[in-house]
């Protein structure tokens, strides 16, 4: 099944994106916010471009993140000075990949069938508390992300 997972993953980056549904809930004012999108690995790097309800752009390279808005207007934020995007970046490529060696310093891993958790280190314990993977016959179908501070991300593959 991995095998099958992988060679998914290559399609899907060789001839095109992975698309998704993202619910943000932010807790302090109770509001959800839906934002859509698509994500794609290029060489070394990912990139995740919303296309709703704003247009914007997040690049993960090696050692910074930019964001590049609609009017084309490009922000950098190294790893050093942000590592929560650093943690951002790891974690997703780690999930897409399905290689969660890769994480298991920063989180405590707990397989079942269809369900992954991941609960927090210490290291990065103060901003997530546990994330919730949902696969369906070894495909990646969702991903829960439960902040200390209650928000949510739900990342839900619609393709």
């Amino acid at each position: 099944m991995k095998f099958l997972l992988a060679i998914f993953i290559l399609i899907t980056t060789a001839f095109g994106d992975i698309s998704f549904k993202e619910t943000r809930y932010i807790s302090a004012v109770d509001m959800e916010r839906d934002l859509y999108g698509s994500f794609k690995f290029i060489d070394d790097h990912m990139v995740i471009s919303y296309i709703r309800p704003a247009i914007q752009t997040i690049t993960y390279l090696n050692d910074s993140m930019s964001i590049k808005n609609k009017d084309g207007e490009i922000s950098t934020y190294s790893y050093a000075e942000y590592p929560q995007a650093r943690y951002m970046s790891m974690l997703l490529k780690a999930i897409i990949n399905d290689q969660y060696e890769s994480i298991a310093e920063i989180f405590t891993i707990t397989k079942q069938t269809n369900m992954i958790r991941l609960d927090a280190k210490s290291s990065i314990s103060s901003t997530i508390s546990s994330i919730n993977i949902k696969k369906e016959n070894s495909t990646l179908n969702s991903i829960l992300i439960n902040m200390t501070n209650k928000d949510t991300i739900k990342i839900e593959i619609t393709n």
